[in-house]
């Protein structure tokens, strides 16, 4: 029942957490990982992201297609290894056959673009000796590339539910939302998200990057004029 306090009845405290809020943790994780590598490791690594997102863009059109084709491939070189004399019945659509797989198929493939970005990044990114500066540039570049990165594979996860045809209920969320009740706290935390949660960060943080990628070009310049 709800808690009373010298006779008086209390209502329990109802903590809402939206799911912008969740992924906040995972975005500071980025910067602080920035914060360890630098920013030359960081800013190589975005634009690494910026190329991902071009790269994927530009398969997203073509993955039924090669898909299409390599089962097909597999179907011929099935019979042809086994020795049958007749072609083996046409199996079921299988899972990189449905066209309804192709967001989630993206949503792995990006996840691998970006751990190559990071990789290269942390290859050819000379860190050196990092100075407050370059740790907080650091910081700055690991949240945006993490903002990218969640906010592109929300897009796949979300058409991705839209092709299955998920129920979506009124604020925006799939209808299950698991709560958690402690005494006297109420904590609800929002479904898994049927719209992008971040799409507005998305646009502003490669526009912060470019920003200071170019403070940071003038400042090199001004320093060698003077």
């Amino acid at each position: 029942g709800e808690p009373e306090v010298e006779g008086i009845k209390m209502n329990p405290v109802v903590v809402n957490i939206e799911q912008w809020q969740l992924f906040v943790p995972i975005i500071v994780l980025g910067g602080v990982l920035g914060w360890i590598r630098g920013w030359r490791e960081m800013a190589i690594f975005v634009v690494g992201l910026i190329f991902a997102l071009l790269v994927a863009d530009a398969i997203q059109t073509q993955v039924p297609t090669v898909l299409e084709r390599l089962v097909k491939i597999g179907g011929e070189l099935g019979p042809a290894l086994t020795n049958q004399p007749t072609p083996a019945p046409k199996p079921p659509p299988g899972f990189l056959e449905d066209p309804h797989n192709v967001p989630l198929i993206m949503l792995i493939l990006f996840f691998f673009l970006a751990l190559a970005a990071y990789a290269i990044g942390k290859a050819i990114g000379t860190r050196g000796h990092l100075g407050l500066f370059g740790k907080i540039g650091g910081f700055l570049f690991g949240a945006i590339g993490f903002i990218i990165i969640i906010s592109r594979e929300l897009d796949y996860w979300v058409a991705y539910q839209t092709a299955r045809g998920s129920a979506v209920a009124p604020n925006g969320f799939q209808t299950s939302s698991p709560q958690v009740v402690i005494p006297s706290v109420q904590v609800q935390v929002a479904g898994l998200p049927v719209s992008n949660v971040l799409s507005g960060w998305y646009p502003w943080a490669i526009a912060a990057f470019i920003i200071l990628i170019l403070l940071y070009a003038l400042s090199r310049v001004s320093r060698a004029s003077a």
